[in-house]
C-alpha cells in the first residue's frame, strides 16, 4: 500500500473521528442543558399521568350523553362539636356539617352535541324544605338560567359558544388532551435559563458518596408569578385553545392573572433539583427543597426509596413499588417502623386509592374508589365514586365521613326543556340580580344558622 493511500485513510479516518467528537459533544451539550433535562422530566410525569388517567373505551360514549345522578354527604366532627359550645366560628362549621350530611342532592346533566343543546339541573332538600333548585340551558347559541323562589321564567343570560369548540373532530375528550398538552409545552417553554443553576457536587448515591452533577430550578414568588403569566398568555395567543375556553369563560382572552394573590411569601423559596451522572446525564436521585427563615424541609427520590427530612433530621421513609396500574408505598419513620401505607389500584371496573398514615400526633385515614356496574358496552353504564375519610389529632376527631356520587349514564340524549317564556337578564328586578348575585353566600349563611 503506497503512501498516498495510507495518508488518505488516515485523513479519512481522523474525519470520523472528528465527526463522532462533534456529534458526541452536541449530544453532551444538548443533554446536559437544564432546561432540556426537566423538559424531558416533565414530559415522564405527564405521560405517567396520562396513563394513570385514561378512561377504559368501555366508558367513553361520546358528545351526546345523559347523565343522572345523586350525592350523598355524611360528615362529623368531634373538634368542631366540642367548640361550638364556646365558639361562634365553630358552631357554624358544626351546622354546616349537620345540614349537608342531612341533605338530598340530585343532578342531571345532558349534551346533544347534534343539536347543539345542553341541559343541566341541581336539586338540594334537606327533609321537604327546598335549599336550591337550578336549571341551566344551552340552545341556539344562548345560555339560560333559573333559580327557583328567584325568578319564575328562565333568564337569558346572553350569548354562548359552548358547542363552537366541538365538532366531529374536536370532541370534549381531544379538546381537554389538547389544553393539557398546551399547557405542559408552555410550562417547560417558560423555564427561563436564569431560574437554573447547575454544580459538580458530591452526593450520596446509592449510599455511596459520588462526584455528579446538580442541576436546581428554584422558585419564589416572583418566578411563580411570571410562569403563570407565561402560561396564561400562550393560551390566551393560541387559537384553537382561547375558543375552547371561551366557551367555559367569557372573553378568556381578556383574562388576568390576580397580581395580588401571593404563591410563597418572601423569606419562601422552592428549589427542585436532579442529581446526574456526569458523563451520560441521567437521572440519579430528585430534591425538592421548601426553606423559610426557620426551616428545610425535603423530599427525596432515589430508585424506589423515597425520603422526607425537616432540618436534615430523617423523618419519614417510603419504598415505592410500581407495576403500572397497582402502585403501593409502605411508609416508615425514622426506626424504620411501619406507620403506614399509600395504595393506588386501577382495573378495568375499578379504581381504588388508600391512604393510612400515623404521623406522629396525627392519624389520616382515607378511601377513594370508582366503581363502573351495569356495563353495556359503549352504550350505557352505572359509575359509583365515594371517599370516606378521617383524620385525627391526638385523640380528638377532627374530621370523619363520607361523600358518595352515583351517577347513571348512558349514550345519547333528549332535552325536552322549553324557553318560549324566557326573559332577558336585563329585565330582573334589583332585588332577584343581588339574591342571584349573592346566591352561594346566603345558602351558606342558611346552612350555618
Amino acid at each position: 500500500m503506497n503512501k498516498r493511500i495510507i495518508s488518505i485513510l488516515i485523513v479519512i479516518v481522523l474525519l470520523i473521528l472528528a465527526g463522532i467528537s462533534i456529534y458526541y459533544g452536541i449530544v453532551i451539550n444538548n443533554n446536559s442543558k437544564p432546561i432540556n433535562i426537566y423538559s424531558k422530566v416533565i414530559d415522564n410525569i405527564s405521560n405517567r399521568i396520562k396513563d394513570i388517567s385514561e378512561i377504559n373505551s368501555n366508558y367513553k360514549l361520546g358528545d351526546s350523553f345523559t347523565v343522572n345522578g345523586e350525592i350523598d354527604l355524611d360528615l362529623k366532627s368531634e373538634y368542631y362539636e366540642k367548640n361550638s359550645l364556646t365558639d361562634i366560628d365553630y358552631l357554624k362549621k358544626n351546622n354546616l356539617l349537620k345540614r349537608l350530611s342531612n341533605m338530598d342532592i340530585k343532578y342531571s346533566l345532558i349534551q346533544d352535541a347534534k343539536k347543539d343543546k345542553l341541559f343541566m339541573s341541581l336539586d338540594e332538600k334537606i327533609n321537604e324544605n327546598e335549599i336550591l333548585s337550578g336549571k341551566y340551558l344551552i340552545d341556539n347559541s344562548t345560555k339560560y338560567y333559573f333559580v327557583n323562589n328567584i325568578v319564575e321564567n328562565y333568564v337569558n343570560g346572553g350569548s354562548c359558544n359552548y358547542f363552537e369548540a366541538l365538532d366531529e373532530t374536536n370532541t370534549t375528550e381531544t379538546n381537554i388532551n389538547y389544553l393539557y398538552d398546551l399547557i405542559i409545552e408552555s410550562l417547560k417553554n417558560n423555564l427561563k435559563e436564569e431560574y437554573f443553576y447547575t454544580n459538580q457536587v458530591d452526593e450520596n448515591i446509592n449510599n455511596n458518596t459520588t462526584r455528579v452533577n446538580e442541576v436546581s430550578l428554584k422558585l419564589d414568588n416572583k418566578r411563580i408569578r411570571e410562569i403563570l403569566k407565561g402560561i396564561l398568555k400562550d393560551i390566551q395567543k393560541d387559537e384553537k385553545a382561547n375558543l375552547i375556553l371561551d366557551s367555559f369563560i367569557k372573553d378568556f382572552n381578556k383574562v388576568k392573572l390576580d397580581e395580588s394573590k401571593k404563591y410563597l411569601d418572601n423569606n419562601e423559596s422552592i428549589t427542585i433539583s436532579i442529581y446526574l451522572n456526569k458523563l451520560q446525564f441521567t437521572p440519579l436521585k430528585y430534591k425538592i427543597i421548601y426553606m423559610n427563615e426557620t426551616n428545610r424541609n425535603v423530599f427525596q427520590i432515589e430508585n424506589n426509596k423515597i425520603m422526607y427530612l425537616e432540618n436534615n433530621m430523617i423523618k419519614y421513609t417510603g419504598e415505592i413499588i410500581d407495576k403500572g396500574n397497582n402502585i403501593s408505598i409502605d411508609v416508615m419513620d425514622n426506626q424504620d417502623n411501619k406507620i403506614g401505607n399509600i395504595k393506588y389500584e386501577k382495573g378495568e371496573q375499578n379504581t381504588t386509592l388508600s391512604v393510612s398514615l400515623n404521623l406522629e400526633k396525627s392519624n389520616y385515614d382515607i378511601e377513594y374508589s370508582s366503581k363502573y356496574t351495569d356495563v353495556k358496552k359503549k352504550k350505557s353504564y352505572t359509575n359509583e365514586k365515594s371517599i370516606t375519610f378521617k383524620v385525627m389529632d391526638e385523640l380528638t376527631n377532627k374530621i370523619n365521613g363520607s361523600i358518595k356520587i352515583v351517577s347513571n349514564i348512558e349514550k345519547g340524549a333528549k332535552i325536552e326543556e322549553t324557553r318560549q317564556d324566557a326573559v332577558l337578564e336585563s329585565t330582573l328586578k334589583p332585588e332577584q340580580k343581588e339574591k342571584i348575585d349573592k346566591l352561594y353566600d346566603n345558602i351558606k349563611n342558611r346552612l350555618e344558622s
